[in-house]
């Protein structure tokens, strides 16, 4: 939950992937 943090996106993108 960041703009403007590149880190932040693959950071959400990889919880997101692990939810069901």
């Amino acid at each position: 939950c960041g703009v403007g943090d590149p880190n932040s996106s693959q950071i959400e993108a990889s919880r997101r992937d692990r939810q069901p």
